[in-house]
């Protein structure tokens, strides 16, 4: 009797310590996945309109929590047609041979200023960085809003290598805002 009382607690203290996060649907109306850069002097912005992402999010189980998204490169929109043609082509984005950039984060914690943060590995052009992604979720019952952000130096991915700094600046300034609602299963 008393080893099954054992094995009783350990198996509830194993489930306590391990988790599940919650998994959460994206909603594609109300997010965005927006960037924003200075070319020439001059600031402009632009977004992703296809993109999904996998979240599983707990703010009480971080370790157990994680996200994963993948963007349709092609559907970069500078909100300038040569300024697309250019984002599309083999100098930057270089959608042809890659049509996908994704990030994956496995590794959540409590961040700065009470908001939380995400390492992980993005890889666009077949280029892999680890980053560190800040963000802050508030909840409103069974949906949350997420916004957070994160500088990239374009070089470190190989775009826009044949444009110095003096035309297009190194740093790419992607940001995200997500509303999303709880899985129910």
């Amino acid at each position: 009797m008393i080893s099954k009382v054992w094995i009783t607690l350990a198996a509830v203290s194993f489930l306590a310590t391990h988790a599940l996060a919650a998994k959460w649907s994206v909603d594609p109306t109300q997010s965005r996945l927006l960037f924003a850069a200075d070319d020439s002097g001059t600031r402009f912005t632009g977004t992703f309109k296809t993109w999904t992402a996998a979240i599983d999010f707990d703010a009480a189980h971080l370790d157990a929590s994680s996200f994963e998204v993948s963007v349709d490169t092609k559907s970069v929109d500078a909100k300038d047609p040569v300024r697309n043609q250019e984002i599309l082509g083999p100098d930057w984005l270089n959608v042809a041979s890659y049509p996908t950039a994704h990030f994956v984060a496995k590794k959540l914690s409590l961040g700065e200023s009470g908001g939380y943060q995400a390492i992980g590995t993005l890889k666009i052009r077949n280029i892999e960085k680890t980053i560190r992604l800040l963000f802050t979720v508030s909840a409103n019952g069974n949906t949350i809003h997420a916004k957070g952000a994160v500088t990239l130096k374009r070089t470190d991915f190989d775009l826009g290598l044949h444009r110095g700094e003096e035309w297009v600046a190194l740093p790419v300034e992607v940001s995200f805002e997500i509303v999303a609602t709880v899985v129910q299963e």
